[in-house]
């Protein structure tokens, strides 16, 4: 299970960059955007590419990894690549960046897994992915629906713009106008804890 590929994007929007080496400094990559909290790394493996028939860097990964079955790497779990030690958060949801390649549905689990940095540190093409413990950490829900709930039960203990909360769970920053309606849906306790900033204007 080696890195056979490194990307960086430098923007949203822009292209990936493929480069050799990635340095993490103050837990995220260095030269690329500032990542949301629980969604500092993208991984997806040679296998998955070759399945949807893509070229690396269409997923917008940050890592593949080759002989690898993504669903091994699971929600909680501690792995190391190079000096970096990643914790496993949830998989990547499929997003209009990727909407050429298949559907929503069919892409569901079959994209890649994010990640969070939990030492700074470096590691290049060629270096071994091992893994520190399965389950060490928390598991952390794929649904953004389901971690807006977990969220709000387990992290904030008083009150919460409606920015920070997507912000924080790694749920996309524009969903904050159907966040109420979101709120209402799934029937998510807490939602009184949710401020937006008419209520503090």
């Amino acid at each position: 299970m080696k890195v056979t590929h490194l990307f960086i994007k430098k923007q949203t929007d822009s292209e990936m960059n493929l480069v050799e080496s990635l340095t993490v400094v103050d837990l995220q990559i260095v030269g690329q955007k500032v990542s949301q909290p629980l969604r500092s790394v993208l991984i997806t493996s040679k296998s998955l590419l070759d399945y949807w028939k893509i070229k690396p860097g269409v997923f917008r990964e940050n890592v593949v990894i080759d002989d690898i079955d993504i669903s091994e790497l699971q929600s909680g779990d501690e792995i190391k690549i190079g000096e970096v030690r990643i914790r496993i958060t949830f998989n990547c949801e499929p997003c209009g960046k990727v909407a050429h390649i298949a559907s929503a549905g069919k892409l569901k689990k079959k994209r890649g897994v994010l990640g969070v940095f939990l030492n700074d540190g470096n590691f290049c093409i060629g270096d071994k992915l091992s893994w520190v413990q399965k389950n060490k950490h928390e598991q952390i829900p794929d649904e953004h629906f389901d971690r807006i709930k977990w969220y709000l039960k387990e992290k904030v203990t008083g009150h919460i713009l409606a920015k920070d909360l997507l912000w924080n769970c790694g749920v996309a920053p524009g969903m904050i106008r159907a966040l109420p309606r979101i709120l209402d849906k799934h029937e998510i306790r807490g939602k009184d804890k949710v401020k937006y900033q008419k209520d503090i204007a």
